[in-house]
């Protein structure tokens, strides 16, 4: 607790830094995949870094296996802060953590899945924030 705050409710009960491996929910492999997280309390920072390969695969692009299963509760439970890329892409991608799950999921800005090949051969870097089920 914090400035004499001694309520347990407002107690910081956990702080965990780890490595993740991002992997595509489709099965296919990645050029690339590097990830690590901070957890503060509930709250979850799942940096991540991958290389798409170069594909023609109409699946929908999500990321499997966020270090976290996120919390189940409305409003859907978090977004993804996008790093710097050399490219633009007129129809996405929008990343978005569905609740309760440990998935990234892909859409197009129109609200389409963004498929593996939309990403073909594409670098994708970005921090997901959501806050954990326990």
């Amino acid at each position: 607790t914090f400035n004499g705050d001694t309520a347990a409710a407002n107690a910081l009960d956990d702080y965990e830094e780890g490595t993740w491996t991002p992997a595509l929910n489709s099965g296919n492999s990645l050029s690339e995949a590097t990830g690590r997280y901070v957890k503060i309390g509930k709250m979850v920072y799942a940096f991540w870094e991958i290389t798409m390969p170069s594909t023609s695969a109409s699946n929908h692009m999500i990321i499997n296996n966020l270090p976290f299963t996120s919390i189940n509760a409305e409003p859907s439970c978090g977004g993804t802060a996008r790093d710097y890329q050399t490219y633009d892409i007129e129809n996405g991608p929008i990343y978005h953590v569905p609740k309760n799950n440990t998935q990234i999921q892909f859409y197009k800005n129109a609200g389409q899945n963004y498929t593996e090949s939309n990403g073909s051969g594409l670098n994708f870097r970005a921090c997901s924030i959501y806050q954990a089920a326990s």
